[in-house]
């Protein structure tokens, strides 16, 4: 894995967010949430970086994915922003959950649910853990706030955006040194909201590295 190429794709996805945060309110289309992706991406990029990724905003959100569409962005929304720009041969793959004005007190309690699991889940990951052991750690932390997920937990990413092991039950495959992850916690309300948070991270010696240090903390996505 080319570090350097990999670091921009990071960066790429970190001026996406701070350009919606910028540009996209009430009122403003999943389709042209992605145009101001694009445009950022453009901006910070030396070469181009064709758009992947699932914008999902309002009842959508509950759906877990989904390309964009016309909907306008109302209200008391959540937005699901999963990104996975490539440059180089090389993929990031990283999501945060936006709140159109103030968020709900059930938003809030599952933002912290998934905010709290994906930190838990950073700190098992080691050469030797398990990729199923990572997906049991994940439910056990959101049932802890009476929720569950129903995905996987996360995957190994690097010149493809999804590859072996892929943090699910039946996987037994283990994180090896040098090993590229995202780690992706998410609860959905099927015909209301959902929110995911996703981040990368490289598997070293003692632990991992967070390759995605941008902000997760819930008041930075109000829009």
């Amino acid at each position: 894995i080319c570090f350097e190429t990999l670091f921009l794709c990071e960066a790429l996805n970190e001026a996406a967010f701070e350009a919606i945060k910028a540009h996209c309110r009430v009122g403003t289309t999943e389709t042209q949430v992605q145009n101001v992706i694009q445009t950022a991406w453009a901006q910070k990029a030396v070469c181009d970086a064709p758009f992947s990724g699932d914008i999902v905003g309002g009842i959508r959100s509950g759906a877990i994915e989904g390309e964009a569409t016309d909907y306008a962005l109302q209200s008391g929304n959540a937005l699901i922003v999963d990104i996975q720009p490539g440059v180089g041969g090389h993929f990031a793959d990283t999501t945060r959950t936006f709140f159109v004005e103030q968020p709900t007190n059930k938003q809030r309690h599952a933002y912290a649910a998934v905010q709290k699991t994906l930190d838990r889940l950073a700190a098992m990951l080691k050469p030797g853990v398990r990729a199923c052991d990572i997906h049991a750690a994940m439910q056990q932390s959101l049932a802890e706030f009476g929720l569950c997920c129903p995905h996987h937990a996360g995957h190994a990413l690097g010149r493809e955006k999804l590859l072996p092991p892929t943090f699910v039950p039946e996987c037994t495959d283990i994180l090896t040194e040098g090993m590229v992850v995202a780690l992706e916690p998410g609860v959905y309300y099927e015909g209301e909201f959902g929110v995911r948070l996703e981040n990368n991270y490289r598997i070293t010696e003692k632990g991992a590295e967070c390759l995605s240090p941008y902000t997760l903390e819930m008041e930075d996505y109000i829009l």
